[in-house]
């Protein structure tokens, strides 16, 4: 019954993403996609690309209020799985967890734009955790503030969806871009 909400361990949850775009791309015709996700779907997203092999498959990743350090508000869900008798993923959601710690420390693919949509009325992943925080020469990692939305609001906001939209069009260029410049061009839809 929990899986219906998605408590899954992420790697688990990363895993089941990875086959279903598997199984998308064989039945559709498909090589690569852009990939958006809120919340903890950014981070399964991220966690797909960055070391369950997405790399292949993906454009860009656009997160909407996702949670690259963590978020305290994890504790809620760590404390409800103290009384329920199944594996939940709050731990993980957690800052300074050992996942967090690992998507922070590996780099993540750099000709994969990672853009991060986040906003300072965000009271679930409050902003600070929302920030990525690029090392020197990662240009492909993309912060933008949104004001005056909640974290709900990310997902259907009209300012958002133009920086979403802003976001997936110059990663569409840029995949253009790489697969001209590549040996053996393929047909690429933006």
């Amino acid at each position: 019954m929990l899986h219906r909400f998605n408590t899954n361990p992420i790697d688990r949850l990363a895993e089941l993403i990875g086959a279903k775009i598997e199984r998308l791309g064989d039945r559709h015709g498909f090589d690569k996609l852009h990939i958006v996700g809120h919340s903890k779907g950014g981070i399964l997203a991220r966690r797909y690309v960055q070391h369950f092999g997405g790399d292949r498959r993906a454009k860009s990743v656009t997160t909407l209020g996702s949670l690259h350090h963590g978020t305290p508000t994890a504790l809620m869900g760590v404390a409800l799985s103290a009384v329920l008798p199944q594996r939940t993923s709050a731990g993980e959601m957690l800052p300074r967890s050992p996942l967090m710690r690992r998507l922070n420390r590996d780099h993540f693919p750099a000709g994969i734009p990672l853009t991060s949509i986040y906003s300072r009325d965000d009271l679930v992943c409050p902003y600070w955790y929302s920030i990525l925080r690029p090392r020197p020469g990662e240009h492909h990692l993309t912060n933008v503030e949104v004001r005056g939305v909640g974290h709900s609001e990310l997902t259907w906001a009209p300012g958002v969806y133009r920086h979403v939209r802003h976001s997936l069009e110059q990663a569409s260029v840029m995949s253009r871009e790489q697969t001209e410049s590549s040996p053996n061009p393929k047909v690429a839809a933006g």
